[in-house]
């Protein structure tokens, strides 16, 4: 019987992840299983400033648990099974919560049913846009209980991952003053890097740290990895004061919002993977950015590298008409239809011919020089060649076959890093 909620932050401050937080700490009740994260399509105008929802299963606890975080000194325990509350009560607590902690400029929605939704509604919502009125339809037919805006769709959405894929990420929660300065940040996320390499996305290769976001938020820091056991660890490492602290399963870095389309198929809100040919010559425009035009066959899509993605330009800016690429990232239709890249799989490079050198005089070995009209000749001994007997070779393309990502600062969180792409997520744990 899980709790969704979504929508209580905005861009001025709060994150829903803290609200969960609250009431696995305050409530009363045991958390069974991990707290969930569940990202939703980043091409939603109207997102919250994460576009993230929670998804939480509370009552009674049985069997093995593990700690899985620690609110105000207490340590957090998620068990592998148990009893859990009815819908009629998490709601009214989630509502308690909600109404206390919500952003004015939000627009809160709050699920708990018996059942899950169908799994359709979260690759709706993940990929698409997920009008109100399916889901509406869907948790009337589930007995599913609901009260707010805009956040019920998110939040039923999320309620439906069923966690195919998977990474792990654990939020630090505090006043932002207890934060170090951005050089101590950047030096303990090196290390985080370094002690855990099952963790991902802690810096950027400019020198900024990714873990303690920018934004005026509860969230002091936050660490991703694919095996939640070294997360406390991690969290120990980074020594801050903290209210509390808790691991999310999430969808984060699981490119769960991409699919496979065709040009002809993209429209607005889609996140798409299309493989196709180049057919111009990359652009710089203003601002740094690099686009240039692919196409299937069945259209022509721009593909844009936006100058936050960092040294991931220059692989766009080397390509050439006639390279074979696969192009992954999210659809924008004005003013162009265009694909703001996050990945990109360079398949096949164009290789033309280029001279050499000119051939040598077959009388004194010296080389040929440029006669005009096509010919070539030796000034010493008046021996004379067609042009096309210079020596040519393959030229040396600068871009090579292989797979190639933005830089992490421009990732978004559904946005799987290569360094995690042969990982496995560790299984074992709360479900």
């Amino acid at each position: 019987m899980p709790l969704a909620i979504d929508d209580t932050d905005s861009r001025e401050g709060m994150c829903t992840t803290y609200l969960a937080l609250r009431i696995i700490g305050e409530s009363g009740l045991d958390l069974i299983g991990f707290p969930r994260l569940v990202r939703l399509n980043p091409t939603i105008p109207f997102k919250t400033r994460g576009n993230g929802a929670v998804v939480l299963r509370l009552g009674r606890g049985r069997g093995r648990s593990y700690v899985v975080g620690e609110y105000r000194g207490r340590p957090i325990r998620a068990y592998e099974r148990g009893v859990e509350a009815e819908p009629a009560e998490l709601l009214e607590l989630a509502k308690e919560f909600v109404g206390e902690m919500a952003e004015p400029e939000s627009s809160p929605g709050v699920v708990a049913s018996p059942r899950l939704p169908p799994e359709s509604l979260y690759w709706a919502g993940v990929r698409e846009f997920l009008p109100r009125e399916r889901v509406m339809e869907v948790l009337g037919g589930i007995g599913a209980l609901w009260w707010g805006e805009r956040g019920v769709v998110g939040a039923a959405a999320a309620m439906a991952w069923r966690a195919r894929k998977f990474t792990f990420e654990a939020l630090v929660y505090g006043e932002r003053s207890s934060l170090p300065d951005r050089a101590r940040l950047l030096e303990t996320a090196k290390e985080i890097e370094e002690l855990f390499p099952q963790t991902f996305d802690n810096y950027d290769p400019s020198g900024e740290p990714l873990i303690a976001p920018r934004a005026s938020t509860p969230v002091l820091m936050g660490v991703r990895s694919v095996d939640w056991r070294i997360l406390p660890c991690a969290v120990a490492h980074a020594g801050l004061e903290a209210e509390g602290w808790v691991i999310y399963k999430t969808n984060q870095g699981t490119d769960d919002h991409l699919r496979r389309m065709r040009i002809s198929q993209l429209g607005r809100y889609s996140n798409a993977v299309v493989e196709g040919v180049v057919v111009s010559e990359p652009r710089v425009i203003e601002g740094g950015h690099v686009i240039c035009s692919v196409s299937d066959g069945t259209g022509i899509v721009d593909i844009a590298a936006y100058e936050p993605t960092g040294s991931f330009r220059e692989v766009v800016r080397a390509l050439r008409p006639g390279d074979e690429v696969v192009a992954m990232g999210s659809v924008r239709m004005e003013p162009r239809l265009t694909i703001n890249l996050e990945k990109l799989i360079v398949r096949k490079v164009e290789v033309g011919i280029v001279k050499a050198s000119n051939p040598r005089c077959p009388v004194c070995g010296r080389r040929m020089e440029g006669a005009g009209g096509g010919w070539l000749r030796c000034r010493r001994d008046g021996i004379w060649m067609p042009s096309r007997a210079a020596i040519w070779r393959p030229e040396r393309r600068k871009l090579a076959v292989g797979a190639y990502e933005v830089d992490p600062r421009a990732r978004r969180h559904l946005s799987a890093p290569l360094k995690i792409t042969p990982l496995r997520p560790y299984r074992g744990g709360p479900p």
